[in-house]
């Protein structure tokens, strides 16, 4: 068995003080993409605690020495 790169996203909306996924993707990788260069001017934005609603995981997004880490926090529940 082979493995497979999978890269995911999903597009949020934020509204009266949270936020709601109104689209998600999943698609496999054939070729790691060439490094870009972004601006890191919005990075802090993105700095806080995340949680998949309306008991999913949660995790937290930290910006450490100019790069962005995220920290999973298992909810304890299983999917099938």
């Amino acid at each position: 068995m082979s493995a497979e790169t999978l890269r995911w996203f999903q597009s949020t909306r934020g509204a009266a003080g949270s936020w709601r996924m109104v689209a998600s993707n999943t698609s496999v990788v054939t070729q790691d993409p060439p490094a870009q260069e972004v601006s890191r001017a919005g990075w802090a934005g993105f700095v806080g605690r995340y949680r998949l609603l309306p008991d999913g995981w949660t995790f937290t997004v930290e910006l450490r020495e100019g790069t962005l880490g995220a920290t999973p926090r298992s909810s304890g529940r299983s999917s099938p």
